[in-house]
């Protein structure tokens, strides 16, 4: 089992779908049609769940890093309006 490392420090297994919700809430956010682009979203899933699956524990982290790093490349407008989000959400 794959293990993901919260930022307080609990731990839960490792859940494909909550990544991929994650990954479908940024992009529709951005106005992306989800449809348009499952398979860029099939590729940020299984790329993050082949790190995860080589190193047995992932943090929290490291999941948004892969990912972000992916929409900068694909997408960038969807990694702003996440790290934005992020922003805000910490200042609350």
């Amino acid at each position: 089992m794959i293990i993901v490392i919260k930022r307080d420090g609990k731990t839960e297994a490792f859940d494909l779908k909550k990544v991929r919700r994650s990954i479908q809430k940024a992009m529709m956010d951005t106005g992306c049609d989800i449809e348009e682009r499952k398979g860029q979203i099939g590729r940020i899933v299984k790329g993050v769940a082949e790190v995860a699956t080589k190193e047995k524990s992932i943090g929290t982290k490291d999941i948004k890093r892969l990912i972000l790093e992916e929409f900068d490349r694909i997408d960038p407008a969807v990694s702003k309006s996440w790290r934005s989000f992020d922003r805000k959400f910490k200042s609350v």
